[in-house]
């Protein structure tokens, strides 16, 4: 009910108040919200080559709500990672420390690791906010690579060093880039306050998934996705990804607890990438428009050797709960470009982004006129 009261704000202020911030710090942009009609069909979709690279993800985030002592998921692991980790202290009235170990039990030579990126949420009671706050600072922090080496029975923790404390109902998502130069067993862990991090770690039981089966090692977490249409001229160009049957579906991988066949409803911790070129000499729009219910994350866009770090969206913590709702991320000049983003943890999917030809500016903002002064009216209605 929290997401509907705050979709309905937003539009709000959109519709005649002014600009909401986003709640994290800092002042929303002007990033125009419009209306991409449910039965839109204008447009074409463009076509592309994909390829899935990169890291492998460790994804844990079963069980959400922790109500127990335990390892919340483990696998041995090597070479280039991502991590994405996703929960709650659940247990009332309690204290809880959250901890991601990385240890070297099989190798007699040192573990050479590289951790190069990081994004942390903070203890947090909202979902959306602490997804977002984690992918803020994952794309847009200055980061500081670390090595080392872990020698035989050696670990390091991810987080901060010592885990982190979770008082009850607080939530923690975290994402963390990192190499390894030889096998370690990492461990996501929930245990008591005052507890030996090493030493719990090498006793707790492996706690089953709750009734979400997210959790898994995912291969090939990097997802590229080169557009090879020129995008120019009066039409508007569409790509749609991001759902169980769109662009290339949801990651599948292995639950390494259990042997179990894995699968990422949401492919939290995929980083998208779409390179695309604007042809011609007209400006276009370039639109997100998520059709799946409340949605956020961030991303980049390059060009020219410039980034532009951009909130999907930047005006809120989350997009509005209806398929209409869309935002103008960027107006892009003839060139090529790179955007890569991410779903924040809860964020929900599809997307479809637009490439919308600047000259159909009025047209858009006609529809969007009608479409509001409708809203704005039931919204009163309703009060």
């Amino acid at each position: 009910m929290e997401i509907f009261s705050e979709c309905k704000t937003t539009l709000k202020k959109v519709c005649g108040v002014g600009l909401a911030l986003i709640g994290i710090g800092q002042v929303a942009a002007a990033q125009e919200k419009i209306v991409i009609p449910e039965d839109f069909s204008d447009f074409q979709e463009v076509t592309y080559d994909f390829k899935a690279v990169g890291p492998t993800l460790i994804f844990s985030d079963s069980p959400e709500f922790v109500y127990k002592n335990g390892v919340l998921y483990r696998d041995d692991v090597q070479g280039k990672l991502r991590i994405f980790f996703h929960h709650l202290n659940a247990v009332k009235g309690t204290t809880k420390k959250l901890a991601v170990v990385l240890k070297n039990k099989s190798s007699l030579k040192p573990v050479n690791y590289t951790i190069t990126r990081q994004g942390m949420g903070g203890k947090t009671h909202d979902w959306l906010l602490d997804g977002k706050v984690a992918e803020e600072n994952y794309f847009t922090k200055e980061q500081k690579i670390v090595n080392g080496k872990l020698g035989f029975g050696r670990s390091i923790e991810l987080i901060s060093g010592k885990g982190i404390l979770l008082k009850f109902n607080q939530l923690w998502t975290g994402i963390v880039d990192f190499e390894l130069d030889s096998k370690a067993e990492l461990s996501v862990l929930m245990c008591d306050a005052r507890s030996d991090i090493d030493l719990f770690n090498e006793n707790a039981v492996i706690l089953p998934m709750d009734e979400h089966p997210l959790r898994g090692t995912f291969n090939n977490a990097d997802w590229v996705y080169d557009i090879k249409d020129n995008i120019q001229g009066e039409t508007t160009r569409m790509i749609k990804l991001a759902g169980a049957e769109d662009g290339e579906g949801y990651i599948k991988g292995v639950d390494k607890t259990t042997g179990l066949p894995a699968e990422n409803y949401g492919n939290y911790g995929v980083m998208y990438e779409m390179n695309f070129t604007i042809g011609g000499k007209q400006q276009m729009n370039f639109v997100m428009n998520p059709i799946g219910g409340p949605f956020n994350g961030w991303g980049v866009l390059e060009t020219n050797g410039k980034k532009k770090f951009i909130g999907m969206p930047e005006d809120a913590v989350n997009t509005a709960n209806n398929v209409e709702d869309a935002r103008i991320l960027a107006k892009l000049a003839p060139g090529k470009y790179k955007f890569t983003w991410s779903p924040a943890g809860t964020a929900s999917l599809p997307l479809r982004f637009f490439w919308m030809p600047y000259s159909r500016q009025k047209e858009i903002k006609n529809i969007n006129k009608k479409y509001f002064k409708s809203y704005k009216a039931s919204v009163n209605d309703e009060e």
